[in-house]
């Protein structure tokens, strides 16, 4: 969390899950997906006070999992790529040797010179 309150020397932080925080600026990881109010009270040796209250939305992970049907093909053939495994998605992006392409259902790619092929997926 990024603190940036001015003329504070004490700060009191609640991240909306029961744990809270006396750092200025605190780094906190979240375990459960949710909407989460977040608070900070900034404080000075005046017994001043101002508090912020944000909301924060923790997603769910997306999980890459894909199977290629086959780990070798015929020069000039199509292999298929599988997503169906992965999970939390809204985009899958392919990396075949560098050149990367996107696609939202599973795909068929034509190999056209032979080699060894690189074959990389991001899920995001």
């Amino acid at each position: 969390m990024l603190n940036t309150s001015l003329g504070s020397n004490y700060y009191s932080w609640d991240f909306g899950n029961g744990i809270s925080s006396s750092n200025t600026s605190p780094n906190f990881n979240y375990d459960s997906i949710g909407i989460y109010n977040i608070s900070l009270i900034a404080g000075n040796s005046y017994s001043c006070e101002d508090t912020i209250i944000q909301s924060f939305n923790v997603y769910q992970q997306p999980q890459a999992i894909f199977n290629p049907i086959q780990d070798s093909i015929c020069l000039r053939d199509s292999i298929f790529l599988s997503s169906s495994n992965s999970q939390y998605q809204d985009l899958i992006t392919w990396n075949l040797n560098g050149s990367l392409f996107n696609t939202m259902n599973d795909t068929a790619i034509f190999i056209a010179n032979p080699g060894f092929y690189y074959l990389e997926m991001y899920a995001s």
